[in-house]
């Protein structure tokens, strides 16, 4: 049996968090599987459904809450700065520390470095084998050409790079063909049996309320920057000044939630638009909604696309760095737009028709659980 450590980030929502649980347990059923979570958060933020494997945690809930504290009350006095400085800098050595007995007790014949951009120190798994992960593309506007190759230099320690879209191994390729061997795609496993059958749970009668009339989706962690929920919200306005006559719901939690609720009640069509926060069944108001939309500025391979697809025939993203156009296939089982482009959105929103659904359900198989496992185990079996 194969001792695998998987070091990740945290539990909470999020398309990766799903993801990994996915990996987790299939990993977990053949291999001694031990979870490594960067931070510990509030039950209430965990994402439904059981890691089956044993885990630990780096840093406690408290510890993390301490940080994030000490972080928000630095600019009211110079010693608040200083006790926050202090407080970052024993949470940096907290982490390698406990990571290190972690891999002492443990001896892992395998380490997998799943979703912790930040945690580059890997010298207590020297002389085991290590995969990295890598869920977001790489050219984005925020990353210089230097920044590029500083994590290129970096992600080469590794025997195997893990991309979650096509589009990622060949910007890697681009910049460092000489990790062309050891670069493979494996796109995230999707369970559609499950989709579909959530996708048919009841709703509360408080939720029946919201769907007496006819409505467009977007299921997103909500950060302001990279979901850019603000243009989707803006094509909505200019969608309904036009005649569309339906509501925007956007479902998700994050850092964002309530600069995003502040936005929507502005918005001269506020009594339209419901933030309705995070749900653990979003997949019912995905296939009840008249089109999904996700309006992201970059990612890596965004699931929510597959799921929406899964149980929704119409289903509109911005075409950004990567993933999208993948999903869809440049816009064949779905729909396309600029990012940030407003009026194109609008008239989507408006015009777009439901495409073909045998065609939808032969092309998601390339997102199907058994790729993805299938791909996962020869990888392990070869290092």
């Amino acid at each position: 049996m194969t001792k695998i450590l998987f070091k990740t980030g945290t539990r909470g929502y999020g398309g990766v968090e799903r993801i990994q649980g996915e990996f987790i347990n299939h990993l977990n059923k053949k291999n001694d599987v031990l979870t490594v979570f960067d931070c510990e958060i509030d039950s209430n933020k965990v994402m439904p459904g059981q890691i089956e494997s044993n885990f630990k945690y780096l840093v406690s809930k408290e510890q993390n809450q301490q940080l994030w504290t000490s972080r928000a009350n630095k600019n009211n006095s110079i010693a608040d700065k200083i006790k926050y400085n202090i407080e970052l800098i024993r949470y940096k050595k907290i982490r390698p520390r406990i990571f290190n007995q972690l891999v002492f007790d443990f001896k892992p014949d395998i380490a997998i470095n799943f979703h912790d951009p930040f945690f580059w120190d890997w010298k207590f798994l020297k002389g085991v084998p290590s995969i990295d992960w890598i869920h977001i593309s790489l050219t984005n506007t925020w990353r210089s050409h230097n920044d590029v190759m500083k994590y290129l230099k970096k992600i080469s320690k590794y025997d195997k790079i893990v991309c979650v879209s096509q589009d990622i191994v060949n910007d890697i390729v681009k910049f460092s063909p000489e990790l062309k061997d050891k670069t493979i795609c494996i796109y995230n496993p999707s369970d559609f049996d499950k989709i579909i059958s959530l996708s048919n749970e009841e709703f509360t009668s408080d939720e029946k309320v919201l769907l007496d009339e006819k409505f467009i989706l977007m299921v997103s962690r909500i950060e302001l920057i990279q979901k850019d929920p603000s243009t989707l919200i803006n094509a909505f306005e200019m969608a309904k000044d036009t005649g569309y006559d339906g509501k925007l719901y956007i479902i998700g939690g994050g850092p964002d939630l309530p600069k995003l609720v502040e936005i929507a009640n502005n918005s001269k069509y506020s009594s339209d638009i419901k933030c309705l926060g995070p749900k653990p069944n979003p997949y019912n108001w995905m296939k009840k909604a008249d089109k999904f939309i996700l309006s992201t500025k970059f990612e890596g391979l965004p699931t929510v696309l597959i799921e929406a697809l899964t149980v929704n025939d119409n289903v509109i993203s911005a075409d950004c760095k990567s993933g999208p156009s993948e999903i869809l296939d440049n816009g064949k089982y779905g729909y396309l737009f600029t990012i940030g482009d407003t009026k194109q959105l609008a008239e989507l929103i408006l015009n777009s028709e439901p495409k073909n659904r045998v065609e939808i359900d032969n092309h998601l198989q390339l997102f199907s659980q058994q790729n993805a496992f299938q791909k996962i185990e020869q990888i392990i079996n070869c290092l």
